[in-house]
């Protein structure tokens, strides 16, 4: 290690790499490299537990202007991954035989587990900077479904809609982990989404996924660059379909099982078992 630091400052980040390459320089050119006989794999890696043949989506995360369309697109964003096990999909994805256009049912196709993850994991305000996920608890509102709009074989679109809110007050409720702050400050992010997606109900699969998320933020997280900018203010996410096998952010506190965990004394266990209830 030649050098380390979490900045946003370019001037912070360019004393460091200058830093690191005089270190390298002053190196022996033995130490320069790995021994070829050297295992330098590493024992985890939090994408080892991607999950083929599920739902994996990559997540953007915008500020927005009050002004909407008409404004300059802001420069605050940022990027994440959301995963769903094939186990998860094949759960949410109903039957061939089940499936009617229009409103399937009263509720429409029910894409709770999703909604439920959407909530606590991806709609969050990290536009800014590193923020903090919810707890269960912590999920006023989480709905996702899809009404069937044309069917072509197996393949059926859906039109989706849904909501989410969720409202952390200044009491932390996801356990003893990693991601347990210093400070304890109360957040929250509320959102209407929209959005369209293709189901192989054959394959138990989604084919084609595109799902925007707009609403408003409030409050503010250790890290997230919010500053004394408490809100509320617009904010907006849009989700689609990706072959990248980046691991989401708090890949760690998802609590499943398809899921590997690095098995070290000092790992702290996920709070996903804590058997808190959504309020």
């Amino acid at each position: 290690m030649l050098g380390r630091i979490n900045s946003r400052s370019p001037e912070r980040v360019g004393a460091m790499l200058d830093a690191a390459l005089e270190r390298w320089g002053d190196l022996a050119e033995e130490e320069r490299r790995l021994d070829p006989e050297a295992d330098r794999a590493p024992a985890h890696r939090w994408e080892d537990g991607f999950p083929e043949g599920g739902l994996v989506l990559s997540r953007i995360s915008r500020d927005l202007s009050p002004e909407g369309l008409s404004a300059s697109p802001s420069n605050r964003w940022n990027r994440d991954t959301l995963w769903c096990s094939k186990g998860e999909v094949k759960a949410m994805l109903p039957e061939l035989s089940e499936v009617i256009l229009g409103p399937a049912g009263p509720e429409g196709i029910d894409l709770q587990p999703l909604a439920d993850r959407l909530a606590q994991f991806a709609l969050v305000d990290d536009a800014r900077g590193q923020t903090l996920p919810y707890a269960p608890a912590e999920i006023e509102r989480a709905r996702l479904v899809g009404r069937v709009v044309e069917v072509n074989g197996p393949k059926v679109r859906v039109e989706l809609t849904g909501s989410t809110k969720a409202s952390a007050a200044d009491t932390w409720l996801l356990g003893d982990n990693n991601w347990t702050p210093r400070r304890r400050i109360p957040h929250g992010v509320e959102c209407e989404l929209l959005g369209t997606a293709t189901l192989d109900l054959e394959d138990r699969s989604f084919e084609a996924f595109e799902l925007v998320a707009v609403g408003t933020r409030w409050g503010r997280t250790t890290f997230n660059g919010r500053g004394k900018d408490l809100g509320p203010s617009p904010i907006g996410f849009h989700l689609t379909l990706t072959a990248d096998r980046v691991a989401p952010t708090f890949a760690s506190l998802y609590g499943v099982d398809w899921i590997p965990r690095p098995e070290v004394p000092t790992w702290r266990d996920s709070p996903a078992e804590s058997g808190l209830e959504r309020r």
